[in-house]
């Protein structure tokens, strides 16, 4: 196995645009992290050639038309001649499904070299499922079977895969000798934590604001709580909730917003440097998913701000939730995905209004650990497993 202070070359390959992509602290946050430990990163990024720097993070961008699978095989095209072009230096290629068609190809062409780097790692953080509400389109068929081909292929072409849980890796059924590592979500503290400093709880007579940040599709079940936030009020039970984020059932969520403006508020996507200002006007963070496997098996970025932040916070009882969270009193668990059971959820909450001040502490307390700094390092153990198991593979 490489020393742990040798410097080695990463590539990491995203087409998606890092200012705007909703998970982009993956992507940027362990870049800055693994070069810390040593790494020179290379992070490829489907950004206007101009941008070469986000959030303070360095990258390279690689511009494409923005057509659909047009501009995906252009992306992937100057990628590859950017890879082939570091050939002597590169020692890992990391990237994730949507990108498999193109890096799998570094394979055969690899072996007609006969060389045996770089590493050809493939990166899962999460899994398709088509929403079961939403009739079936073209572009959701082929994307569900080129998904599953990408599976097969790695499987069989990549060195390694790393997952972001145990639960993923399992739900793929990828096999136990090409897992490299586990390596979760995580959250820089430091970056949120003055929402909890700057935070005023709510008074007796105030409501109680819920938040959500993320996407905001049929599958993440923002109305039903929406409509149990309207059922409580009416309960006498002061709450309000606000969702930021775009997606497909905004527009919907939007309506019933104009319906019910005190109980209700959606916004549009913020920049990730803007969310811990919002988080400091809230003081329960919710994540209201269903109890379905594309939830089970990941690892949720905004779980681990909320806590950050200093917010307790109220999810269903799903084990991607309670994998973290445990049975703390700051977390307040959903026993199910409809109103009636979103409505007793928040009953529970308004009866202890006076004790969320300190169970927000906890939440704090309870970050350690779950960093990107943490995450940082679990990378590259697993990358350095890789290059140590094709070292052993030449001998």
């Amino acid at each position: 196995m490489p020393n742990p202070g040798t410097s080695l070359h990463l590539i990491w390959v995203t087409p998606n645009d890092l200012r705007t992509t909703m998970d982009a602290a993956t992507f940027l946050d362990t870049t800055e992290e693994m070069r810390k430990l040593g790494w020179k990163v290379s992070l490829l990024s489907g950004a206007p050639h101009e941008v070469t720097n986000v959030r303070g993070i360095e990258i390279t961008p690689i511009s494409s038309p923005d057509i659909y699978f047009l501009g995906q095989h252009i992306f992937h095209q100057r990628a590859l001649r950017f890879i082939k072009a570091q050939q002597s230096s590169v020692d890992v290629v990391l990237f994730q499904r949507v990108s498999g068609l193109w890096m799998l190809s570094l394979h055969p062409w690899r072996q007609l070299r006969r060389r045996s780097c770089p590493l050809i790692v493939l990166d899962t953080r999460s899994v398709y499922m088509p929403d079961k509400s939403a009739r079936r389109d073209l572009k959701g068929i082929v994307r569900e079977v080129y998904l599953k081909t990408i599976n097969h292929l790695a499987n069989r072409w990549a060195d390694g895969q790393t997952v972001i849980t145990e639960r993923l890796a399992k739900s793929l059924q990828i096999p136990e000798e090409k897992i490299l590592g586990i390596w979760p979500s995580g959250v820089t503290p430091e970056r949120f934590s003055t929402a909890s400093a700057d935070r005023h709880w709510p008074a007796p007579d105030q409501d109680i604001q819920l938040i959500y940040i993320g996407s905001t599709h049929y599958e993440r079940n923002l109305l039903t709580l929406a409509k149990a936030v309207v059922e409580a009020r009416y309960s006498g039970d002061l709450f309000h909730f606000t969702i930021i984020g775009g997606g497909a059932q905004q527009e919907e969520l939007k309506s019933f917003a104009k319906e019910n403006p005190n109980a209700l508020t959606v916004c549009d996507s913020i920049p990730h440097s803007e969310i811990p200002q919002r988080l400091t006007k809230a003081h329960i963070g919710v994540l209201p998913f269903p109890d379905e496997e594309k939830f089970r098996v990941s690892s949720p970025i905004k779980l681990f701000e909320y806590m950050a932040s200093g917010l307790p916070v109220m999810a269903t009882r799903i084990v991607c939730h309670t994998d973290v969270m445990g049975n703390a009193e700051y977390a307040f668990y959903v026993e199910g995905s409809d109103v009636p059971a979103m409505v007793t959820g928040l009953r529970e909450i308004h009866q202890v209004k006076d004790k969320l001040p300190a169970l927000g502490k906890q939440a704090i307390e309870n970050v350690d650990g779950l960093s990107w700094t943490a995450a940082a390092r679990k990378l590259d153990t697993a990358l350095r497993k890789g290059l140590s198991l094709s070292v052993e593979g030449r001998k």
